[in-house]
């Protein structure tokens, strides 16, 4: 009762707490969005407090972030309650998208700074009441106060010498078990390093030289270095170059190009593409099929990761239709899967149609599902059990089969499903050559789906890459064909670059019963 009472008179979000932390265990690289705006002492549950505590300490030491390894580090610093493993579940299972991290840390910051303000409010009419010194004194200690919340900090900023050689201690024994020669981030420079071990929180370094030394190319080469190597964010803030003056020193850099040329765009094509890792053109005599140019060193195979709670491994390669093997705006569609499976619990079916190398399918798996994968192209699908393999599951059906007909085939059987995945091509060819044309088939393949589909409790996912198709046209087509469901999405999937502009790739539609 007192702990309730408490919760409602201390200015706090539980729900944007279990958020960040939620966000973060969903996809670890979200922390970086999370680490400047708020501090372990910024949360008010102590259980959500312990749990980002851990975090980012672990963070701070480059260890890999997932629900397993977090665990872990709880127990190992003493953190870890009855419910650790449960609460941690809870905190994905209850977070929607960890699109909004930065917002759900803004708002566990502002509810940390009003609990600030309050007790500096208590703390200085108390001062008053009981007449603590002179009135100059106490309006000097106010503006401290005060001062102290404006910069995010605690009033309580002195600590006693024990409590820091504690926290010395535990470093030094952190930094024994380090691999890491320097206790810093590396600049790139050995000798460097060497002389101010690397790059440290708190420290102060100043690089001088007269002018057009080359000191504003040596501090950026620095900074390119730590965002590459340790995957950090890196601020620079320069009085002299415009943000495009310094864009273009850093492209001229990375890409071994004269910066006059780059700034005056005067490279020829043939320079444009020696400086690609790879470049792809096609067969003249086909408009689907062409070849790689690999640049030195380039491999034509590689392995990436896919966090999310999922911890999948997918294999690219370089292929003759000039994909890679992944459609990474798809993920988005992974994490419903992955959330819907979990909702539905063990002994879900899910069927994934136009499978392609598994994205979906290994979500679905990851979370428990029985997933059928369906693709007419053989090869694929074995590219598909390979990352399956990689990913540490099993236990997937494949099927290399046309998708319409064994929709069909499924439908006489009496077959159903909890999850329906659709990913077809505008255009395509089934394992008998049979041709696959969007506009000419989809409403057979959604209406057939609509009698595989589960009536209750399941839910479907489809992409459009068609051109002239829209996301109101995919739920128009959803609700008349397969029937309504209780939870809808849809939209433009989309990638934003780094200067903010949105490239659209196709649409999406989800729904849920």
């Amino acid at each position: 009762m007192d702990e309730e009472l408490l919760t409602r008179q201390q200015p706090q979000s539980l729900e944007a707490e279990q958020a960040v932390l939620g966000s973060i265990l969903i996809d670890s690289r979200c922390i970086t969005d999370v680490v400047g705006i708020v501090k372990p002492e910024d949360f008010y549950l102590q259980q959500n407090r312990e749990i980002y505590e851990t975090i980012y300490t672990m963070f701070n030491f480059s260890q890999t972030i997932d629900p397993v390894t977090v665990l872990d580090k709880l127990k190992e610093l003493g953190y870890y309650h009855d419910n650790s493993r449960d609460y941690i579940l809870q905190l994905m299972e209850i977070t929607p998208t960890a699109a909004n991290v930065a917002r759900y840390a803004a708002i566990v910051q502002e509810k940390s700074m009003l609990r600030g303000l309050n007790q500096a409010a208590t703390d200085i009419q108390q001062m008053v009441s009981e007449e603590v010194g002179t009135p100059a004194e106490m309006l000097e200690s106010a503006e401290k106060k005060i001062y102290a919340l404006r910069k995010g900090e605690r009033g309580d900023s002195l600590e006693h010498i024990g409590t820091t050689l504690h926290k010395v201690f535990d470093r030094l024994t952190e930094l024994s078990q380090s691999d890491s020669l320097i206790p810093g981030l590396s600049t790139g420079l050995r000798d460097l390093d060497t002389r101010i071990n690397g790059l440290n929180k708190s420290d102060l370094l100043l690089i001088a030289a007269r002018p057009a030394m080359g000191k504003s190319a040596f501090a950026l080469n620095i900074g390119v270095n730590v965002a590459k190597k340790y995957k950090k964010t890196v601020a620079i803030f320069n009085l002299e170059m415009s943000r495009e003056q310094l864009a273009m020193r850093l492209l001229a850099s990375e890409g071994f190009v004269e910066l006059q040329k780059l700034a005056t765009g005067k490279l020829s094509e043939d320079e444009w593409r020696a400086r690609a890792d790879a470049v792809f053109r096609r067969d003249g005599r086909s408009g689907e099929r062409g070849e790689w140019t690999l640049r030195a060193g380039m491999p034509d195979r590689w392995f990436v990761e896919y966090g999310g709670g999922m911890s999948l491994k997918f294999r690219m390669g370089l292929t003759s239709f000039k994909h890679v093997g992944l459609f990474p705006e798809q993920a988005e569609n992974w994490e419903f899967i992955f959330r819907e499976v979990r909702r539905l619990g063990a002994g879900a079916r899910v069927l994934n149609l136009f499978a392609y190398t598994g994205g979906a399918s290994l979500a679905a798996r990851a979370a428990g599902a029985e997933v059928t994968h369906v693709d007419s192209v053989k090869p694929v699908v074995g590219w598909a059990r390979e990352n399956m393999e990689a990913s540490g599951l099993d236990g997937v059906r494949w099927i290399v089969d046309d998708a319409l007909k064994f929709v069909r085939r499924e439908v006489k059987r009496g077959k159903t499903y909890h999850g329906i995945v659709l990913d077809p091509p505008a255009y395509g060819r089934g394992a008998d050559g049979e041709k696959w044309v969007l506009e000419e088939h989809i409403n057979e393949m959604l209406s057939l789906c609509g009698e595989l589909l589960e009536p209750q409790n399941g839910f479907l996912v489809l992409n459009l890459y068609s051109m002239g198709l829209s996301a109101l046209l995919a739920r128009s087509a959803v609700r008349q064909l397969v029937g309504a469901c209780s939870a809808e999405q849809f939209g433009e999937l989309y990638f934003t670059d780094p200067f903010g502009k949105a490239l659209p790739l196709g649409v999406y539609y989800r729904c849920a019963r």
